[in-house]
């Protein structure tokens, strides 16, 4: 029996397009109304939300998937996740104004996890949990990165005038740690052993994409204190949460 998304899951990917779609158009706003020079985490914050929207969009009209195993693999959901990830992290790398080469590093190994996350989805066999095992190590490797040095740092940056950016970038770099720690484990259950449905898998990845893309943006963009100091760090070329 072929298991694919029944009603209840194209509703999620309906959901899930408007609750990308609708972020984006006020993304964008508040990137036409801030002042030139200071939109960098704007521009990227509206991209992601219109990259996932256009995904949510493709996959809710019943396309972006073949059958693996008799199962509906979305490898859409992977084309997002490959262009929107790295961006995510450039986001939180900009907050933090991690060094070119820190930033470089943490967007390849985010496209790394990715691929080995789709090359796991389209293997038919066990073989499938070594490029699990992969893209978890990829993982893993990315939030040292992201955590490397925070505590040990964070003190001096209260008497540097970047305390609110060294906060709000402690709040998103552990709100993206959690959500993301929750796909491989949605990863498993469906795409690695099918035990649950494709539907309950499109409510899972759609409540992890909203958190982790729209519920980011509006908490980054709103944090207009930090922006303007990471801004202000980001001319200055000085790593906000210390030697790296």
């Amino acid at each position: 029996m072929i298991a694919e998304v029944t009603e209840v899951g194209y509703t999620a990917l309906w959901v899930a397009f408007w609750g990308m779609f609708l972020p984006m158009l006020y993304f964008y706003y508040l990137y036409s109304a801030e002042q030139p020079g200071r939109r960098f985490f704007h521009a990227i914050t509206t991209i992601i939300c219109g990259m996932a929207s256009l995904s949510y969009l493709y996959m809710a009209t019943g396309h972006g998937y073949v059958l693996v195993d008799d199962r509906a693999f979305y490898f859409m959901r992977y084309i997002d996740w490959i262009l929107t990830t790295p961006l995510l992290l450039m986001d939180l790398c900009g907050l933090a104004v991690f060094s070119a080469e820190k930033t470089t590093m943490l967007v390849l190994l985010d496209v790394l996890m990715v691929i080995a996350g789709i090359l796991g989805g389209v293997v038919p066999d066990s073989d499938k949990y070594y490029f699990w095992a992969m893209g978890t190590l990829f993982y893993i490797a990315i939030v040292y990165s992201l955590f490397s040095g925070m505590s040990s740092s964070s003190e001096p940056l209260m008497s540097s005038g970047r305390e609110d950016a060294s906060s709000i970038y402690k709040l998103l770099a552990y709100m993206t740690v959690i959500l993301w720690t929750g796909y491989p484990i949605v990863w498993i259950f469906a795409e690695g052993e099918g035990a649950i449905s494709p539907d309950l898998e499109a409510i899972l990845y759609a409540i992890l994409d909203l958190s982790a893309k729209s519920v980011f943006g509006f908490i980054l963009l709103h944090s207009r204190s930090a922006l303007s100091q990471a801004s202000k760090a980001m001319g200055e070329a000085q790593p906000l949460l210390g030697k790296e």
